[in-house]
């Protein structure tokens, strides 16, 4: 009888602290590069693959689309080009960031289009756009004040919604991007009243409020961003030279989520994929290592593996929601977190 228990209670020590699958989604799926869950269950989708519905809301549980946008240059239309940002209101209403026309929407979580965010023409070309809360948005743009926020008004913010700015020169870390290239590749996730930064080509965490940069913290990798130049012009990384960094950002209950790389594509592999370089770079849009940093105040706790790697990681609650297309076809697994996550 005892041992009976206590293997009944060792089966559910180690059951608890692994990542135990939920289902999965991949019929609603073409290759995407990334997810965030709207709600449980609810998944938007870009997937630029899809080029008359890039962007696509699915229900994971019967794996199926919902809502869509669809590609066109009209109102509540997205460009299948250039990468897309995803941050989402206390409503459960979507701010999209479309790098393609330059354009930043509010959608109800059934992608209907509410409106677009104007603004009037500044200094530098915007780059990114992500709500930090509400009533608050941060811009991203080639200039010495690259990161802005601004209060939102009726119609979108202009010079007098301005709450401040920060300069590159007050954190050395990022001076590196003064690259208007590397501006391309930032991540975020936003949670209640602040914005979390990655950067794809660093372990650099950053966080930001209505006040400001509150802290700019570092995993154990301390990867520093790089400033890659060509012939006296900007560049991205060579992945052979320089480490990918982050994958994805995500915020649970209790922790930041980071799906960090690390990897330097060596010699041997750019000459093994010299004929299929899509499907190098496919494998290194991936990881399995998860970095988790306290959610107050950003002190990384730990890294743990992945079950399976990753593209695209998404937390809400205790569920955990991984895109993988490296397997047969591709695909959204959803996990309970471990007890210890």
């Amino acid at each position: 009888m005892y041992k009976g228990l206590l293997s009944i209670i060792y089966v559910f020590v180690i059951f608890s602290r692994s990542w135990y699958p939920l289902g999965e989604a991949s019929e609603s799926l073409f290759n995407p590069n990334h997810i965030v869950v709207l709600e449980e269950d609810r998944i938007l989708v870009n997937d630029p693959v899809d080029k008359e519905y890039p962007i696509r809301s699915i229900n994971f549980i019967l794996d199926e689309e919902v809502a869509h946008l669809r590609e066109g240059r009209g109102p509540g239309e997205v460009s299948p080009m250039f990468y897309k940002r995803f941050t989402k209101f206390s409503n459960g209403d979507i701010l999209i960031w479309d790098a393609g026309l330059s354009r930043i929407g509010v959608f109800t979580a059934n992608l209907t289009h509410k409106r677009d965010l104007t603004w009037k023409t500044f200094e530098a070309k915007i780059y990114q756009a992500a709500l930090i809360n509400d009533s608050t948005l941060v811009t991203i743009d080639y200039s010495e004040n690259f990161l802005k926020a601004w209060r939102i008004n009726k119609t979108g913010f202009n010079e007098s919604d301005l709450l401040w700015q920060h300069s590159l020169s007050k954190s050395p870390e990022l001076k590196a991007l003064s690259n208007p290239l590397m501006l391309q590749t930032l991540l975020f996730a936003n949670d209640g009243e602040r914005l979390l930064i990655a950067f794809k080509y660093s372990s650099l965490i950053m966080n930001v409020t209505e006040a400001g940069v509150q802290y700019l913290t570092d995993g154990p990798e301390n990867i520093p961003i790089p400033n890659p130049q060509i012939n006296g012009g900007f560049s991205l990384p060579d992945i052979n030279i320089h480490p990918v960094g982050a994958i994805d950002i995500s915020v649970g209950e209790d922790y930041i989520y980071v799906v960090f790389s690390g990897r330097i594509v060596s010699k041997s592999e750019l000459q093994e994929y010299a004929s299929d370089i899509d499907l190098l770079l496919e494998q290194v849009e991936h990881a399995n290592r998860l970095w988790v940093f306290d959610k107050s105040y950003g002190d990384f706790v730990k890294e743990v593996n992945l079950p399976k790697s990753a593209k695209s990681f998404q937390v809400i609650g205790r569920k955990a929601y991984l895109l993988n297309t490296l397997e047969d076809y591709p695909k959204i697994t959803k996990y309970q977190l471990p007890d210890d996550l």
